[in-house]
Protein backbone atom coordinates (compact mmCIF):
# COMPACT_ATOMS: atom_id res chain seq x y z
CA UNK A 1 0.00 0.00 0.00
CA UNK A 2 0.99 3.40 -0.73
CA UNK A 3 2.04 5.91 1.92
CA UNK A 4 -0.22 8.84 0.70
CA UNK A 5 1.13 10.86 3.60
CA UNK A 6 4.68 10.45 3.69
CA UNK A 7 4.23 11.43 -0.35
CA UNK A 8 2.71 14.17 0.22
CA UNK A 9 5.21 15.66 2.47
CA UNK A 10 7.96 16.24 0.00
CA UNK A 11 5.30 18.47 -1.70
CA UNK A 12 4.84 20.58 0.92
CA UNK A 13 7.91 20.95 2.22
CA UNK A 14 8.44 22.67 -1.70
CA UNK A 15 5.79 25.08 -0.61
CA UNK A 16 6.90 25.95 2.70
CA UNK A 17 10.60 26.75 1.29
CA UNK A 18 9.18 28.54 -1.69
CA UNK A 19 6.59 30.44 0.85
CA UNK A 20 9.74 31.10 3.43
CA UNK A 21 11.88 32.40 0.42
CA UNK A 22 9.12 34.55 -0.26
CA UNK A 23 7.82 36.10 2.53
CA UNK A 24 10.89 38.38 2.87
CA UNK A 25 10.21 40.06 -0.36
CA UNK A 26 6.39 40.00 0.09
CA UNK A 27 7.40 41.90 3.38
CA UNK A 28 9.62 44.22 1.59
CA UNK A 29 6.85 45.10 -1.05
CA UNK A 30 4.14 46.17 1.34
CA UNK A 31 6.90 48.13 2.96
CA UNK A 32 7.96 50.04 -0.16
CA UNK A 33 3.84 50.49 -0.98
CA UNK A 34 3.25 51.87 2.33
CA UNK A 35 6.19 53.98 2.21
CA UNK A 36 4.58 55.63 -1.06
CA UNK A 37 1.12 55.94 0.02
CA UNK A 38 3.24 57.75 3.20
CA UNK A 39 4.79 60.09 1.07
CA UNK A 40 1.82 60.79 -0.97
CA UNK A 41 3.46 59.41 -4.48
CA UNK A 42 1.14 56.52 -4.62
CA UNK A 43 -2.63 56.93 -4.21
CA UNK A 44 -5.13 53.92 -3.61
CA UNK A 45 -8.29 55.01 -4.12
CA UNK A 46 -10.12 51.72 -3.11
CA UNK A 47 -13.58 52.90 -3.45
CA UNK A 48 -13.53 53.93 -6.69
CA UNK A 49 -10.77 51.46 -7.38
CA UNK A 50 -8.13 54.19 -8.83
CA UNK A 51 -4.73 53.21 -8.29
CA UNK A 52 -1.79 55.71 -9.44
CA UNK A 53 1.01 57.34 -9.12
CA UNK A 54 1.93 61.12 -8.40
CA UNK A 55 4.11 63.83 -7.72
CA UNK A 56 4.52 64.10 -3.84
CA UNK A 57 1.83 67.18 -3.10
CA UNK A 58 3.84 70.44 -1.19
CA UNK A 59 2.58 71.47 1.35
CA UNK A 60 2.40 75.64 2.98
CA UNK A 61 1.89 77.30 6.43
CA UNK A 62 0.64 80.44 7.34
CA UNK A 63 2.93 82.58 9.68
CA UNK A 64 1.10 81.49 13.32
CA UNK A 65 0.44 77.99 11.96
CA UNK A 66 1.43 76.76 15.12
CA UNK A 67 -1.16 78.48 17.15
CA UNK A 68 -3.91 78.48 14.30
CA UNK A 69 -3.23 74.91 13.45
CA UNK A 70 -3.32 76.12 9.65
CA UNK A 71 -1.33 74.25 6.38
CA UNK A 72 -2.41 74.30 3.12
CA UNK A 73 -1.95 72.46 0.14
CA UNK A 74 0.35 74.99 -2.87
CA UNK A 75 -1.75 74.55 -6.35
CA UNK A 76 0.12 75.83 -8.92
CA UNK A 77 -3.44 77.89 -10.69
CA UNK A 78 -4.56 79.08 -7.17
CA UNK A 79 -1.99 79.53 -5.02
CA UNK A 80 -3.33 77.26 -2.27
CA UNK A 81 -6.31 75.81 -0.74
CA UNK A 82 -7.68 73.38 1.39
CA UNK A 83 -5.96 70.11 2.00
CA UNK A 84 -8.40 67.20 0.70
CA UNK A 85 -9.39 64.62 3.50
CA UNK A 86 -7.30 66.53 6.30
CA UNK A 87 -8.62 66.86 9.99
CA UNK A 88 -7.18 69.09 12.72
CA UNK A 89 -7.97 71.59 14.23
CA UNK A 90 -8.41 75.81 14.21
CA UNK A 91 -7.68 77.29 18.11
CA UNK A 92 -8.64 74.23 19.93
CA UNK A 93 -11.68 73.84 17.55
CA UNK A 94 -12.81 70.95 15.49
CA UNK A 95 -11.32 71.59 11.69
CA UNK A 96 -12.67 68.94 8.72
CA UNK A 97 -12.07 69.29 5.68
CA UNK A 98 -13.52 66.70 3.43
CA UNK A 99 -12.67 64.58 0.22
CA UNK A 100 -12.82 67.52 -2.26
CA UNK A 101 -10.68 69.77 -0.46
CA UNK A 102 -13.94 72.10 1.07
CA UNK A 103 -14.68 72.81 4.87
CA UNK A 104 -17.92 71.33 4.44
CA UNK A 105 -19.40 67.45 4.71
CA UNK A 106 -19.04 65.43 1.87
CA UNK A 107 -20.79 66.32 -1.11
CA UNK A 108 -20.59 64.73 -4.57
CA UNK A 109 -20.95 66.92 -7.82
CA UNK A 110 -23.99 65.02 -8.70
CA UNK A 111 -27.09 67.20 -7.50
CA UNK A 112 -29.43 65.65 -4.52
CA UNK A 113 -33.16 65.37 -6.62
CA UNK A 114 -35.18 67.59 -5.17
CA UNK A 115 -33.21 69.27 -3.08
CA UNK A 116 -31.66 73.40 -4.15
CA UNK A 117 -28.34 73.33 -3.75
CA UNK A 118 -26.34 76.96 -3.06
CA UNK A 119 -22.48 77.15 -3.28
CA UNK A 120 -20.38 79.95 -1.20
CA UNK A 121 -17.42 81.64 -2.04
CA UNK A 122 -15.04 83.23 0.43
CA UNK A 123 -12.37 83.65 2.41
CA UNK A 124 -11.60 83.03 6.01
CA UNK A 125 -15.08 84.71 7.57
CA UNK A 126 -16.19 81.68 4.99
CA UNK A 127 -13.84 79.22 6.05
CA UNK A 128 -14.68 79.36 10.17
CA UNK A 129 -11.74 81.20 10.64
CA UNK A 130 -11.41 80.04 14.77
CA UNK A 131 -15.09 78.64 15.36
CA UNK A 132 -15.76 74.69 14.64
CA UNK A 133 -17.24 73.14 11.87
CA UNK A 134 -21.02 72.98 12.77
CA UNK A 135 -20.19 76.80 13.61
CA UNK A 136 -19.81 78.21 10.69
CA UNK A 137 -22.39 80.35 9.05
CA UNK A 138 -23.15 77.97 6.25
CA UNK A 139 -24.05 75.04 8.04
CA UNK A 140 -26.05 76.76 10.74
CA UNK A 141 -28.18 78.05 7.41
CA UNK A 142 -28.27 74.54 6.12
CA UNK A 143 -29.61 72.96 9.48
CA UNK A 144 -32.23 76.02 9.33
CA UNK A 145 -33.54 75.49 6.10
CA UNK A 146 -33.88 71.92 7.18
CA UNK A 147 -35.67 72.20 10.26
CA UNK A 148 -38.34 74.50 8.58
CA UNK A 149 -39.09 72.23 5.95
CA UNK A 150 -37.56 73.49 3.02
CA UNK A 151 -33.95 71.94 2.97
CA UNK A 152 -31.17 73.47 0.74
CA UNK A 153 -27.83 71.60 0.21
CA UNK A 154 -24.96 74.44 1.55
CA UNK A 155 -21.67 73.81 -0.44
CA UNK A 156 -18.70 75.58 1.55
CA UNK A 157 -15.77 76.35 -0.77
CA UNK A 158 -14.11 79.26 1.37
CA UNK A 159 -10.40 78.98 1.67
CA UNK A 160 -8.66 81.53 4.46
CA UNK A 161 -6.78 84.22 3.06
CA UNK A 162 -8.39 83.87 -0.69
CA UNK A 163 -9.42 86.75 -2.53
CA UNK A 164 -12.13 87.19 -4.97
CA UNK A 165 -9.70 86.79 -7.77
CA UNK A 166 -8.95 83.29 -6.34
CA UNK A 167 -12.58 82.58 -5.93
CA UNK A 168 -13.37 83.76 -9.27
CA UNK A 169 -10.83 81.32 -10.94
CA UNK A 170 -11.82 78.16 -8.53
CA UNK A 171 -15.38 78.72 -9.56
CA UNK A 172 -14.35 78.74 -13.74
CA UNK A 173 -12.00 75.51 -12.78
CA UNK A 174 -14.46 73.43 -10.31
CA UNK A 175 -17.01 75.28 -8.56
CA UNK A 176 -19.69 75.04 -11.10
CA UNK A 177 -19.00 71.09 -11.14
CA UNK A 178 -21.45 71.09 -8.17
CA UNK A 179 -24.33 73.18 -10.06
CA UNK A 180 -25.58 75.63 -7.61
CA UNK A 181 -28.88 76.94 -7.92
CA UNK A 182 -27.45 79.97 -5.96
CA UNK A 183 -24.20 81.40 -5.39
CA UNK A 184 -23.17 83.26 -2.31
CA UNK A 185 -19.75 86.01 -2.73
CA UNK A 186 -18.64 87.13 0.72
CA UNK A 187 -16.89 89.89 -0.02
CA UNK A 188 -15.00 91.67 2.99
CA UNK A 189 -14.19 95.06 2.10
CA UNK A 190 -11.35 95.56 4.90
CA UNK A 191 -8.81 93.78 2.58
CA UNK A 192 -10.45 91.51 -0.14
CA UNK A 193 -9.33 94.70 -2.40
CA UNK A 194 -5.88 94.59 -1.47
CA UNK A 195 -5.85 90.62 -2.24
CA UNK A 196 -6.65 91.25 -5.50
CA UNK A 197 -4.11 93.71 -6.02
CA UNK A 198 -1.33 91.86 -5.80
CA UNK A 199 0.69 88.80 -6.53
CA UNK A 200 2.06 87.73 -2.91
CA UNK A 201 -0.63 88.06 0.22
CA UNK A 202 0.93 86.00 3.75
CA UNK A 203 4.29 85.40 1.89
CA UNK A 204 2.36 83.21 -0.07
CA UNK A 205 2.27 83.34 -3.98
CA UNK A 206 -1.24 83.76 -5.91
CA UNK A 207 -2.48 83.86 -9.15
CA UNK A 208 -2.85 88.26 -10.03
CA UNK A 209 -5.06 89.67 -12.90
CA UNK A 210 -3.01 93.16 -13.83
CA UNK A 211 -6.27 94.52 -15.57
CA UNK A 212 -9.66 94.29 -16.14
CA UNK A 213 -8.98 91.75 -18.70
CA UNK A 214 -9.69 88.76 -16.80
CA UNK A 215 -8.54 86.34 -19.89
CA UNK A 216 -5.40 85.21 -18.30
CA UNK A 217 -3.80 85.77 -14.19
CA UNK A 218 -0.62 86.21 -13.97
CA UNK A 219 1.59 84.56 -13.64
CA UNK A 220 -0.08 81.60 -15.49
CA UNK A 221 2.05 79.15 -12.42
CA UNK A 222 2.14 80.21 -9.60
CA UNK A 223 5.62 80.06 -7.88
CA UNK A 224 5.55 76.86 -5.68
CA UNK A 225 7.32 77.47 -1.88
CA UNK A 226 11.32 77.58 -2.20
CA UNK A 227 10.69 79.19 -5.55
CA UNK A 228 11.41 82.96 -6.13
CA UNK A 229 7.77 84.65 -5.91
CA UNK A 230 7.56 88.23 -8.33
CA UNK A 231 5.95 90.90 -6.41
CA UNK A 232 3.55 92.79 -8.88
CA UNK A 233 0.43 94.51 -8.38
CA UNK A 234 -2.43 96.65 -9.88
CA UNK A 235 -3.25 100.43 -8.70
CA UNK A 236 -7.22 100.15 -9.76
CA UNK A 237 -8.58 97.72 -7.04
CA UNK A 238 -12.17 99.44 -7.39
CA UNK A 239 -11.99 98.51 -11.13
CA UNK A 240 -10.25 94.94 -10.99
CA UNK A 241 -12.79 93.87 -8.42
CA UNK A 242 -15.98 94.96 -10.31
CA UNK A 243 -14.18 92.72 -13.56
CA UNK A 244 -14.45 89.96 -11.01
CA UNK A 245 -17.76 90.35 -9.54
CA UNK A 246 -18.81 90.41 -13.18
CA UNK A 247 -17.00 87.63 -13.98
CA UNK A 248 -18.52 85.39 -11.67
CA UNK A 249 -22.06 86.60 -11.91
CA UNK A 250 -21.54 86.14 -15.96
CA UNK A 251 -20.54 82.60 -15.00
CA UNK A 252 -23.96 82.55 -12.87
CA UNK A 253 -25.75 83.68 -15.98
CA UNK A 254 -24.68 81.03 -17.92
CA UNK A 255 -25.24 78.08 -15.56
CA UNK A 256 -28.73 79.93 -14.70
CA UNK A 257 -27.45 80.27 -11.11
CA UNK A 258 -28.54 83.58 -9.45
CA UNK A 259 -26.41 85.84 -7.36
CA UNK A 260 -25.81 87.19 -3.90
CA UNK A 261 -23.06 89.66 -3.31
CA UNK A 262 -22.64 89.58 0.58
CA UNK A 263 -20.49 92.78 2.29
CA UNK A 264 -18.79 93.19 5.19
CA UNK A 265 -15.87 94.36 6.64
CA UNK A 266 -17.11 97.91 7.82
CA UNK A 267 -18.53 96.80 11.22
CA UNK A 268 -15.68 96.26 13.85
CA UNK A 269 -13.12 98.50 11.31
CA UNK A 270 -14.51 101.94 12.21
CA UNK A 271 -11.19 103.03 12.45
CA UNK A 272 -10.36 102.08 8.53
CA UNK A 273 -11.76 104.78 6.78
CA UNK A 274 -10.28 103.51 3.43
CA UNK A 275 -12.22 100.39 4.06
CA UNK A 276 -15.76 102.39 4.19
CA UNK A 277 -14.62 104.71 1.52
CA UNK A 278 -14.26 101.32 -0.56
CA UNK A 279 -17.45 100.00 0.94
CA UNK A 280 -19.35 102.81 -0.44
CA UNK A 281 -17.71 102.99 -3.97
CA UNK A 282 -17.92 99.76 -4.45
CA UNK A 283 -21.94 98.78 -3.50
CA UNK A 284 -22.82 102.11 -5.33
CA UNK A 285 -20.69 100.98 -8.00
CA UNK A 286 -22.25 97.50 -8.77
CA UNK A 287 -26.14 98.43 -8.00
CA UNK A 288 -25.10 100.75 -11.20
CA UNK A 289 -23.00 98.06 -13.27
CA UNK A 290 -24.35 95.22 -11.99
CA UNK A 291 -28.25 95.82 -11.38
CA UNK A 292 -28.73 92.27 -11.39
CA UNK A 293 -26.83 90.96 -8.42
CA UNK A 294 -28.76 90.77 -5.18
CA UNK A 295 -26.96 92.55 -2.18
CA UNK A 296 -27.08 92.24 0.84
CA UNK A 297 -25.04 94.50 3.15
CA UNK A 298 -23.79 92.57 6.56
CA UNK A 299 -22.71 95.98 8.29
CA UNK A 300 -25.37 97.25 8.27
CA UNK A 301 -27.45 94.40 9.33
CA UNK A 302 -24.79 94.54 12.36
CA UNK A 303 -25.78 97.95 13.19
CA UNK A 304 -29.30 97.82 13.06
CA UNK A 305 -29.28 95.14 15.41
CA UNK A 306 -27.66 97.13 17.82
CA UNK A 307 -24.67 94.49 17.97
CA UNK A 308 -22.04 95.32 19.70
CA UNK A 309 -18.42 94.47 18.48
CA UNK A 310 -17.23 92.31 21.83
CA UNK A 311 -20.88 90.36 20.68
CA UNK A 312 -19.74 89.63 17.57
CA UNK A 313 -15.73 89.14 17.59
CA UNK A 314 -14.90 88.32 21.27
CA UNK A 315 -13.11 85.00 21.58
CA UNK A 316 -12.19 84.62 18.27
CA UNK A 317 -8.38 86.08 16.70
CA UNK A 318 -8.18 88.95 13.98
CA UNK A 319 -11.73 89.87 14.45
CA UNK A 320 -13.51 87.33 12.70
CA UNK A 321 -16.52 86.34 13.77
CA UNK A 322 -17.24 84.26 17.23
CA UNK A 323 -20.08 81.58 16.91
CA UNK A 324 -22.16 83.78 17.73
CA UNK A 325 -21.71 86.20 15.15
CA UNK A 326 -22.05 83.35 12.54
CA UNK A 327 -25.48 82.57 14.02
CA UNK A 328 -26.47 86.18 13.24
CA UNK A 329 -25.11 85.65 9.66
CA UNK A 330 -26.65 82.74 9.17
CA UNK A 331 -29.85 84.21 10.05
CA UNK A 332 -29.38 87.59 7.97
CA UNK A 333 -28.66 85.72 4.83
CA UNK A 334 -31.33 83.26 5.41
CA UNK A 335 -33.38 86.18 5.98
CA UNK A 336 -32.07 88.14 2.86
CA UNK A 337 -33.00 85.10 0.56
CA UNK A 338 -36.62 84.27 1.70
CA UNK A 339 -37.47 88.29 1.31
CA UNK A 340 -35.77 88.11 -2.19
CA UNK A 341 -37.22 85.08 -3.29
CA UNK A 342 -34.28 83.15 -3.78
CA UNK A 343 -35.24 80.65 -0.74
CA UNK A 344 -38.90 79.49 0.02
CA UNK A 345 -39.61 80.04 3.42
CA UNK A 346 -41.14 77.27 5.44
CA UNK A 347 -42.96 75.93 8.84
CA UNK A 348 -40.53 77.38 11.57
CA UNK A 349 -38.81 80.16 9.87
CA UNK A 350 -37.64 82.98 12.09
CA UNK A 351 -39.42 85.65 10.04
CA UNK A 352 -38.37 88.93 9.37
CA UNK A 353 -37.32 90.32 12.81
CA UNK A 354 -33.37 90.83 12.98
CA UNK A 355 -31.19 89.52 15.31
CA UNK A 356 -29.42 86.15 15.48
CA UNK A 357 -33.08 83.85 15.98
CA UNK A 358 -31.31 80.84 14.84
Amino acid sequence: MVDVERQADPARRRIFKTLAALLPSLIGCAAVVALLIHQERLVVDLENGIVRFQTPPTYLEEPGHEVSGHRYLYDAHLGWRNIPSWKSSTHGRTLTINSKGLRDREYRFERTPGVPRMLVLGDSFTWGYGVSDEEIFTEVMEQAFTDAGTPWEVVNSGVSGWGTDQEYLFLRREGFRYRPDLLILAFYVNNDPLEVSASVTYGMGKPYFASTNLGQPFPPTVASPGEQIRWLENRQPLAVTLALVGGIQEECRKLGAQMVLMKFGVFGHEENPIATEFSTEFLAATRTTLPEISILDLDLEFSAAGLTHEQVFNGNHDRHWNAFGHRFVADALRRHLVATGLAEVGQGTPGSKGGASL
